[in-house]
């Protein structure tokens, strides 16, 4: 957000009063009134200023108090929901020493960095906090993320994340920590893990709910599964993937038990067979944040089909994932862009059932979301839809 150059010095004079520290109301009167040198700013303007002055001011004030208690290092903490940017979510959980970050933040100038600054950084989503400039909160207007002071955790699941947040390789005991945070997830919802077990309970082979996420739980346990962590570009959330080694073929495709946790709701986001050329898109840090893998990733060899009935079958899930919020509806936008790079291929009844949902997400969903996998997904079945449009004139002029 930019604002005219006379409004800067007006804020610097309201925090050097102490006007930024009291209510909203108050501050906007306290620095215009009614009075017309605030310009063509509009009210929500000024108070994000105000607010982002106030963060500075309170992450200044909070360094100089753990200065004067002798704390070493510093935590960002950023507020993780629906509203939290890219830029918080992939600095959250950055460990500073304070003494480098105390002085990084005096000399920083603008009052926070432009977006510019960020997207050519990549947000630092896959920059080790130990190669980085020590950058502290705010980072944009009406940001929420905070510091406090660090220490070791004791609780080897809390060490993991420290580690894995500052993009530092986990150790054994860190890993098998993460497990067992996982082992005692329950499905997002019961109604989600009911339509979750009538979608794939031939592929699982389970009749039950019990059996379902006693499969979950035995892929846990494999000492031969393949596991990583990413912050999905989806929901913002920080994912466990786990599959199995064993590969099971259906409908001529080769695929592995495959199952998402979120680390952040603690809970099983789905559990199903998936290629592993579609596992590992969740992995791609070109897509997602902080992407880090846990295991030596081992690659399935054999013989497959392209794109096969049982991958359009789960495709076509995709209406109710959308419907409902699901956010399986990510690893099934995956699955369509890879059947895009394999179109030839498909056989034409497969290729009609796929470009029947496509278009029912378009003419519903198109402008549901706005993130970089969906943008990519809707802009690809759109120039689908009209690849084929004009093939069929082409035949009705023959």
């Amino acid at each position: 957000m930019l604002f005219p150059d006379d409004v800067y010095p007006l804020f610097d004079k309201g925090l050097q009063h102490g006007v930024v520290y009291r209510s909203p109301s108050c501050r906007l009167s306290l620095f215009w009134g009614d009075s017309p040198g605030r310009g063509d700013l509009r009210d929500d303007q000024i108070e994000s200023y105000a607010n982002t002055v106030s963060a500075r001011a309170a992450t200044t004030e909070r360094l100089s108090e753990y200065q004067n208690r002798g704390v070493q290092l510093v935590k960002v903490v950023a507020y993780i929901d629906e509203a939290t940017t890219d830029i918080c979510r992939m600095m959250n959980g950055r460990i500073f020493e304070l003494a480098p970050a105390a002085q990084s933040l005096m000399s920083q100038d603008p009052l926070v960095n432009s977006e510019s600054f960020w997207k050519a950084n990549h947000h630092f989503s896959q920059t080790p906090t130990s190669n980085m400039k020590p950058w502290l909160p705010p980072y944009h207007y009406n940001c929420r993320t905070r510091i406090v002071p660090y220490r070791q955790p004791a609780n080897p699941y809390d060490a993991a994340l420290d580690r894995y947040h500052n993009l530092i390789n986990l150790q054994n005991n860190h890993i098998e920590a993460i497990v067992n945070q996982a082992m005692n997830f329950d499905f997002a919802s019961r109604d989600k893990l009911f339509k979750h077990l009538a979608k794939h309970r031939s592929d699982l082979k389970v009749s039950t709910q019990v059996e379902y996420m006693a499969k979950v739980s035995t892929l846990l346990k494999n000492p031969l599964k393949q596991m990583g962590l990413a912050i999905s570009a989806r929901d913002r959330t920080l994912n466990l993937y786990v599959w199995g080694p064993r590969v099971k073929v259906l409908d001529g495709v080769q695929k592995h038990d495959f199952a998402v946790f979120s680390l952040d709701k603690k809970c099983l986001k789905t559990f199903y067979p998936k290629e592993i050329k579609y596992i590992m898109n969740n992995l791609d840090p070109k897509v997602h944040g902080k992407v880090m893998m846990l295991t030596d990733q081992k690659i399935s060899k054999g013989v497959t089909m392209a794109v096969g009935e049982h991958c359009v079958k789960c495709y076509e899930y995709i209406i109710d994932y959308f419907e409902h919020d699901d956010t399986t509806d990510e690893q099934e936008m995956f699955s369509r862009l890879r059947f895009e790079k394999e179109w030839d291929s498909i056989p034409e009844d497969l290729k009609q059932r796929i470009l029947a949902v496509d278009k029912i997400v378009l003419e519903r969903y198109a402008d549901w979301f706005d993130y970089n996998v969906f943008n990519e997904y809707i802009k690809t079945i759109r120039h689908r839809q009209k690849l084929e449009a004009a093939k069929e004139m082409r035949h009705l002029d023959a």
